[in-house]
Parts: structure tokens; sequence; C-alpha cells
């Protein structure tokens, strides 16, 4: 079934090299020459240079700065088929690499289907959406995706994020298309421990994907930690597998429902000692935080949600670090990450040692910086993908 074209926009000719290079799947409103009159937002549109060239099919999205999200190139239609190929290509590439019951199933633009995230939990699966033309068609979305994975018992969509408030899109949640099972926990296995994931309640879709393998090799490293601190601990992602392998753990977690979701991880890990958990601030407890760890794991939330917010977030950041290093160990090892897309893995580095520098201790980085699992696809042609930036130090004694 095709998606009716609702009316053609030309663009201006600074931005035609880079749709016909496939570098960017968005063209900007001041990118937008001239739009049809009687286009809505949401509305799928053809997109041409100003000599009658089809550049691309789209949809018309006039959301803050962004004008138009390109779905095809060139001549290709954009249609169910269209979308069905791109589902089951992007299935079978997690299924070559190993993934099968979690992971990314749709990156957005690394998986050239902008403005889309899905992912996989067991028997579940979570959309976000960021267009409002992609929200238009997530019913059929969610129709395709149970027909692809005849496992799958429901789609769920998370349109509650943070980012659509900045789009004026709609913000909800619920189970579309038509459901086998209405549930919203599921359990998954992560190397050697085992979560809760609330598709319903949890952040984002319910669980972070991303930082599994930095997780798992974190875990490694904690096989020789006593006391390890886990800051903005969420469900306990990191400071769970530092338990497994014999450590002492201090959760620091503001947010209620996290805490309560991290204390039924314990639970379904076996884990009844050797942890401690402290439900407030981080800000507050670093400062009157006197212990030493050998190991310190530092997961925020993103402090740079937009480019108006870079200088205060970077603060952040180098403060969080600031405050976090005198309590690690001479040979201890600090995990900092950063999620934010506006802020560079060069930058960041610069900040944490910055950090260092001001107290007079010696960082020595562990090998690469790590990113988000692989099951997290990147255009490499798209720049700004790479949000996720893991650094793995060890203290010098």
């Amino acid at each position: 079934m095709s998606f009716k074209i609702k009316g053609k926009i030309i663009i201006n000719k600074e931005v035609e090299k880079i749709i016909k290079s496939k570098s960017s799947e968005i063209i900007y409103k001041k990118n937008i020459r001239k739009i049809e009159e009687g286009l809505n937002p949401g509305d799928m549109v053809e997109i041409y240079n100003e000599y009658n060239e089809l550049l691309g099919i789209g949809f018309y999205e006039s959301m803050e700065n962004i004008g138009i999200r390109i779905m095809t190139f060139g001549e290709d239609t954009f249609d169910e088929d269209y979308i069905i190929k791109k589902f089951k290509n992007a299935k079978k590439l997690r299924n070559k690499l190993g993934f099968t019951d979690n992971f990314r199933w749709i990156n957005s633009t690394g998986d050239s289907f902008s403005g889309l995230i899905v992912d996989k939990f067991n028997d579940l699966v979570v959309i976000e959406s960021f267009s409002v033309g992609i929200d238009k068609i997530l019913n059929r979305i969610a129709d395709i995706i149970m027909n692809i994975d005849r496992d799958i018992k429901a789609v769920y969509v998370r349109n509650d994020v943070r980012n659509r408030k900045r789009f004026n899109l709609k913000i909800w949640k619920g189970f579309i298309g038509n459901p086998i099972e209405i549930k919203t926990q599921t359990i998954i296995k992560e190397s050697s421990a085992k979560f809760y994931v609330d598709i319903e309640k949890g952040n984002k879709t319910g669980f972070y994907l991303d930082q599994k393998p930095n997780r798992i090799e974190s875990e490694k490293y904690a096989k020789n930690c006593k006391k390890v601190l886990d800051c903005f601990s969420y469900t306990g992602g990191f400071g769970i597998h530092a338990i497994l392998q014999g450590a002492s753990v201090t959760f620091v977690e503001h947010d209620p429902n996290s805490v309560q979701m991290l204390k039924k991880n314990l639970a379904l890990n076996d884990i009844s000692s050797g942890f401690k958990i402290y439900e407030t601030d981080f800000w507050q407890y670093i400062k009157k935080d006197d212990n030493k760890y050998d190991m310190i794991i530092l997961d925020p939330p993103s402090f740079i949600s937009n480019r108006n917010e870079i200088k205060i977030g970077e603060q952040k950041y180098y403060k969080m670090n600031y405050l976090a290093l005198p309590r690690l160990n001479d040979g201890g090892i600090l995990v900092t990450s950063s999620c934010s897309y506006f802020l560079d893995i060069n930058r960041l580095q610069s900040i944490i040692l910055k950090a260092a520098d001001n107290l007079n201790i010696k960082l020595i980085r562990l090998g690469r910086v790590r990113g988000a699992s692989v099951c997290h696809s990147i255009a490499p042609k798209v720049p700004g993908i790479e949000y996720l930036k893991c650094y793995f130090f060890i203290k010098e004694g």
C-alpha cells in the first residue's frame, strides 16, 4: 500500500549536493525555497531541486527548525513494501550479529528511517517517534512488526519523551495495533545478570540497551574491586554486574520508581547483601561522601538537550567528574559517560582531563572510547549520530 503524496517542496541549491550524497535525512527550514500551498505538518511530499529534478520523498514536518524528514532518495517510493523491507533487513542484520531477544531494531537514520526508534525486549516491542509524519503511520508500523516477528505479543509507544515537547508533538504512551497480550514488564538477561524491563514506567523505551557492552566490560574489571560507587544508578545496570563479581556496591539514584525497580533487580539476581542504596541527588551525596572506591561509575542523563545548553551542560560534566575523582583510590577505575548529542568525543575527554588536572590526578585511558552497542547502527555519512561516549580511565597511583 502506497502513502498519498500531498504536494511538492523545492529546496535551495545549497543543500542539493548534501541530499544527493545521502549525507543527511533532514532538510532544515532555511533550505526550503518553495512550499506548495495547502500542505500540513505530517503530509508526505516530493522533494525537488530548482530544475524540477526529483530528489526524494519525505514528511513535511515544520517543527522548530526541521522542514522535511527524508524517507527515500531519488525516485524510490515510500510505501508499506519499503517499510517491510527496511524492518526485515534491520532484523536480519541484528540476528547476524548475535542479537535475537533484546536489541535496537530500528535506529533512526542508522537504518534510513529518520525519526523512528524501535527496541525489542523479548516478546515486547517499544517505539519512539520524533516525527509528526511517522506518528500518522504508527499503527501500520505495528502491524508490520507483528507480521515479521510472530513471537511479538504487543507493540507499545513511548511518545512521552522530552524531545517531543520541544517539537510540540503530542505527548502520550500506550499500546497500538492489535496486541495479543497486554503486559508492560519482561525480564532480560545480560551476561551474568538479569533485569526487569518496564516499558511503561521506565526511562525512554524501558531499558538502556546502548550501554550493554560497557556494563559487561565493567563487570570484568569489577572482579578486582572491593568497593564500587554506581552514580545515577537507574535500575542498577552497572552496579549489579559488579556485585555479581564480588564487589560491595553503593547505589546513588534519586528517582523513586528507578530505586523500586533497582530493588526488584537485586532480588531477581538473588542479591541480599553487599550493597547500599541512597535515594538521593548525586550532587548532594557526593559532597558528603568521604569513602574511597576502587571503581566509580558516572552514567548521568544528558546534560545537553540542545545547542543552547552546551555551556551549562559542559560545566555539569566537569563538576560531576571533579566531585567524584577524589573518591577514587589510586589504581581505581573511572567509568564516565555522556549521552549528549551536542558534546563530541574530544571535547568530553578534555573536560574530564581538566577536572583531573585541577585535582593533581593523573588518569590513563584504557584503550578506545566506547560507544553504544553495535545494534545501534550508524550511518557514517550522517554527522552527530554517535551520541554515547563512555570512557574507562585508571587513576595512576
